[in-house]
């Protein structure tokens, strides 16, 4: 392994001398995935540096400095000028090195008590809770259409299949609202799996909480979730959220095929 540049910019070098092997690295960037959490991010890193400024780590004009060039920060992300690093592991990584580079050891301090652990679930929460809400609009649209649809067409026979072979005469509209039910049900699904996931893990630190009186009720109404994670061990290890949502977006296709 080489030496860790003094310019590599790493959330988690302090205690190292040295780099890891190149295919770990690479084994461990994940910012082809996670760049899309960019604004869940900075909304997250700003609503925190609010936080700090209650709990007295920082002035108001630090914390200000801070909430505004990180907001300066989305429009580099939105006007496609953020540009990566080989040191660069994560979304999370790329928008400290970006404040940092704008606002020296302040930016650093925005780390005060606050680990990449809960920081990435709760960026994962922020930008699931908006994923959900725009499928839930796009599922009421298409069961708006299919009912009209099935309105439309009363009267309509098709052949009705089970096992792959033709069975009973059906009409059209009974088939086309069995999928608007079945999408009404994962909608149902979503919305439990929503209200379920939406406790605020930031203020759990890397597993052991945080011990700088940092106010998580205050956050999670800042960041609109309906409370906090209880026990913040459970709260970083936490993905079920993400396998329940995963299952759901595999499921519809099954579905569609067993139907016919």
């Amino acid at each position: 392994m080489s030496q860790i540049p003094k310019s590599s910019y790493k959330l988690w070098g302090g205690r190292f001398s040295e780099k890891p092997n190149e295919a770990l690295q690479s084994l461990n960037n994940s910012l082809p995935y996670d760049s899309r959490l960019y604004a869940d991010d900075l909304d997250a890193s700003k609503a925190y540096a609010e936080a700090l400024h209650r709990a007295g780590h920082l002035t108001e004009a630090e914390a200000d400095k801070l909430v505004k060039n990180l907001e300066l920060l989305r429009f580099d992300w939105i006007e496609g000028s953020v540009k990566f690093q080989p040191g660069d592991e994560d979304v999370h990584t790329v928008n400290e090195r970006l404040l940092v580079g704008i606002t020296g050891e302040l930016g650093q301090r925005l780390h005060t008590g606050r680990s990449r652990n809960d920081q990435v679930v709760t960026d994962m929460k922020l930008w699931l809770r908006k994923a959900i809400r725009e499928i839930l609009g796009k599922l009421g649209r298409v069961i708006e259409a299919a009912s009209r649809q099935a309105e439309l067409h009363l009267g309509v026979l098709m052949p009705g299949y089970t096992h792959l072979q033709r069975a009973q005469v059906v009409q059209f509209s009974h088939w086309l609202l069995s999928h608007a039910f079945a999408l009404r049900e994962d909608g149902q699904r979503l919305v439990e799996l929503r209200d379920r996931a939406n406790v605020l893990p930031l203020g759990s630190g890397a597993l052991a909480g945080n011990p700088l009186g940092i106010d998580r009720l205050w956050l999670a109404e800042r960041l609109g979730f309906s409370g906090v994670t209880p026990n913040s061990m459970h709260a970083v290890g936490d993905r079920d959220f993400v396998g329940e949502s995963s299952s759901l977006e595999e499921e519809r296709p099954l579905k569609s095929f067993q139907s016919h």
